[in-house]
């Protein structure tokens, strides 16, 4: 089994697995900014939205 730290033994969550978590946090972000037609309205949210993306891609690519 693969450890993330010795000395708590908690198991680590497979990649994928925290991955999609950082996806469906971008997606709430998203939900959170509401849209005017085509167009999201809350930038801060967007921004929010885009680096979980992000950074759930950087953690699949580990």
């Amino acid at each position: 089994m693969d450890f993330v730290n010795e000395k708590t033994l908690k198991p680590r969550k497979s990649r994928r697995t925290e991955a999609m978590r950082y996806l469906e946090i971008a997606r709430e972000c998203l939900q959170k900014a509401g849209k005017d037609g085509d167009y999201y309205t809350d930038r801060k949210q967007v921004k929010m939205a885009g680096n979980a993306l992000w950074n759930g891609v950087l953690y699949a690519m580990k």
